[in-house]
């Protein structure tokens, strides 16, 4: 999954760094109607994310076109958690199917984490209670997302007996850890968030992501199985197409 910011993106920085934490001064406004430390807010402008911000819309530069709607800005909703991907019968299925299936199953649970967290995130910073309450209950969603994470890793570590296959849960434990790093990193100081791209962060992930998607894509058999076809696109669309690719 790329990196949404759009969940904290209407949230000023200013109202959890130098306004009511701890030790922090208050802060004082300038003839132009800045805070010290604070550069004005250019007239007209919504608040959204600077350059340095993942690109939320349209095809992958130079690589094959990933569908998905045009550039929605930065007001665009953050992914759906209760988007539904019909569970795979992975009794049903065998051989390279089975594989597959298997794999593909582990990843939407990742997926899933992900997609928790970002809307924990948004939950805590879009109606805070006070400015630490946002931060502490920001460092417990993260906490619970990097154990989320984890646990799902432990099925996906070891090798598949495919080319294809092991090749893509390979890239895809790379964009795994590019999360729980990132989300370990939120748990120890939650104002990471707003400073991810500054980071690094939103580059390792948007990387990472397009490099497992590409590799689905290209490894996916064109004989696989009708209903593990139907989960992959299920995953590549509710998390990869046309919502981004890697700032790199």
């Amino acid at each position: 999954m790329v990196a949404l910011l759009a969940v904290v993106v209407g949230v000023p920085l200013a109202l959890f760094v130098g306004t009511g934490l701890p030790g922090e001064p208050e802060p004082t406004a300038s003839p132009d109607g800045a805070t010290d430390g604070q550069a004005a807010e250019p007239e007209g402008d919504d608040g959204g994310p600077d350059d340095g911000e993942p690109n939320r819309g349209g095809p992958d530069r130079g690589g094959p076109d990933r569908g998905g709607p045009e550039d929605d800005g930065p007001g665009a909703p953050p992914v759906d958690p209760d988007a539904e991907l019909e569970p795979l019968d992975l009794d049903v299925l065998d051989g390279r199917d089975l594989v597959y299936g298997r794999l593909l199953t582990d990843i939407d649970a990742s997926e899933r984490a992900m997609i928790a967290f970002q809307d924990g995130l948004a939950d805590t910073f879009n109606d805070p209670d006070s400015p630490e309450a946002a931060l502490e209950g920001a460092s417990e969603v993260a906490a619970d997302g990097q154990a989320a994470l984890l646990e799902v890793r432990e099925r996906l570590v070891d090798p598949v007996d495919d080319p294809g296959a092991e090749r893509v849960r390979a890239l895809y434990v790379d964009h795994l850890d590019s999360w729980e790093v990132f989300m370990a990193a939120v748990a120890e100081d939650p104002l990471m968030v707003f400073q991810q791209s500054e980071a690094g962060f939103t580059v390792t992930i948007n990387a990472t992501a397009d490099a497992f998607a590409r590799a689905l894509e290209a490894e996916l058999p064109d004989d696989v199985d009708a209903e593990v076809a139907r989960f992959a696109d299920g995953i590549l669309d509710r998390g990869f197409r046309g919502l981004g690719y890697a700032d790199v």
